[in-house]
């Protein structure tokens, strides 16, 4: 966050609030939020009635050209249209390009066996709509046991629904991460499979979310060789990209192992 003037997006925030809301009303709170892709602050908006809102505003890094995840306007009309639905095509070559800069060579080449064997094992005829793209406990606000509001959309797009609960149960397997002591409890991955196939009103089992749970690994272990490529070379500071790097061999390898 070094070099961003808070005091500025205070003030712009405060325009905002006395425009949206009424004249009198105060920005407070202004705090930034965790995340690696563009820049998130919480606020709330008070008058001399107590809170009216708490509120999350998104925003690209300083410098850095609007495009990919940093296109947070790109979300606006998703945003809208999920809303007005009442809702509180992965596609494996996208990333061979990002997985040749990945910071060390053993995690290309094993990037690169997990790539062949996603491409020889492409499901057929999968459903398509709208998925997430990175659908996992962070990026889930709770009231409660209730689910409040999903955030983090800037990856969203139509393609195979199942990629979300792939990620969901990747970002969740043990087998995944050299830390798995670090994982917060998760519920038995079948019993959230039944969940699922409830909700949508279809059938289905752990193998058919096998090539999505390896998708996912194969995702963000290219995700991650990039960003802590990008942070050692000084490009994008940020040492939680280190601790990660731990864990890429086991991501790429449990992709492999759930695939064959």
């Amino acid at each position: 966050m070094a070099g961003f003037d808070t005091a500025v997006l205070h003030a712009q925030l405060e325009r905002w609030a006395g425009e949206h809301y009424h004249e009198g009303t105060v920005v407070r709170d202004l705090r930034p939020m965790p995340g690696h892709a563009g820049l998130s602050f919480g606020f709330t908006v008070v008058d001399a009635t107590g809170v009216l809102d708490r509120l999350v505003t998104r925003m690209p890094p300083k410098g850095v050209r609007r495009a990919g995840n940093t296109d947070v306007l790109r979300q606006v009309p998703l945003l809208q249209a999920l809303r007005a639905a009442g809702v509180p095509v992965a596609e494996v070559a996208f990333w061979s390009p990002l997985l040749a800069k990945a910071a060390e060579p053993e995690w290309a080449a094993l990037g690169e066996r997990t790539r062949d064997l996603l491409l020889a094992s492409l499901p057929v005829d999968p459903h398509v709509g709208v998925f997430h793209g990175d659908f996992q406990t962070n990026n889930v606000l709770f009231d409660g046991a209730s689910v409040v509001a999903l955030l983090d959309w800037e990856i969203s797009g139509i393609g195979a629904q199942l990629l979300d609960l792939g990620w969901l149960l990747f970002m969740n397997d043990v087998d995944s991460w050299a830390d798995a002591a670090g994982l917060a409890t998760f519920p038995p991955f079948d019993e959230v499979i039944g969940w699922y196939a409830d909700a949508i009103g279809r059938p289905v089992t752990l193998d058919d979310v096998a090539f999505y749970r390896a998708l996912s690994g194969y995702r963000f272990g290219v995700i991650s060789g990039l960003n802590v490529m990008l942070h050692r070379t000084g490009k994008r500071h940020d040492p939680e990209w280190e601790r990660i790097a731990l864990s890429v061999p086991s991501m790429f390898g449990r992709a492999c192992d759930l695939l064959a």
